[in-house]
């Protein structure tokens, strides 16, 4: 059922279905835009561990590198817009978490034990110009910080995202 499903993905990317920045017209295509909506409500259901596991297996399957690049550009650009971005009130701090958690449930861990979903998520985090809010879901979401585990700061990643010029502070999310 994967590769069907794969094959699909690479043929909506090649139609632009999967645009780097949100639509500005309801009439532009966009894929999560439409339906990451029902994707959250899936992913917060008691059962959400299959639907997850099967998303983060399908984007592991995905052959191209394009249109990997493709897809998770998309996804990320789909991702809600914390205003004001640095504001660390709990309730800011739950938003980056559980944008986090989304992409930890349907992209899973970025490690580098996944060279080529390494490759492409982290060369896409770094070479963009992201808002703040994204810098800070992108770094809650690599450190492990959305799955409700200690984090920690040695070896981590934290050097690589000097996103917008500036580093964040380890307690913004």
């Amino acid at each position: 059922m994967i590769p069907s499903i794969t094959y699909l993905l690479t043929k909506l990317v090649n139609v632009g279905i999967f645009p780097p920045s949100l639509p500005i017209a309801r009439s532009q295509p966009s894929f999560f835009h439409t339906s990451l909506p029902s994707i959250r409500r899936r992913l917060k259901s008691n059962n959400s561990k299959p639907y997850s596991d099967y998303w983060s297996a399908l984007i592991l399957a995905i052959p191209s590198s394009h249109t990997l690049q493709s897809i998770l550009t998309s996804v990320f650009a789909s991702l809600l817009v914390i205003e004001p971005p640095t504001d660390t009130a709990p309730a800011s701090r739950t938003r980056v978490k559980q944008e986090a958690s989304l992409l930890n449930s349907l992209i899973g861990s970025i490690t580098p034990d996944k060279p080529e979903l390494w490759e492409i998520g982290t060369s896409l985090v770094t070479s963009r110009d992201w808002a703040e809010s994204h810098a800070r879901v992108f770094v809650c979401w690599l450190s492990g910080g959305s799955q409700s585990t200690k984090v920690s700061l040695k070896g981590s990643l934290f050097p690589i995202f000097a996103i917008s010029g500036r580093y964040l502070p380890t307690n913004s999310f």
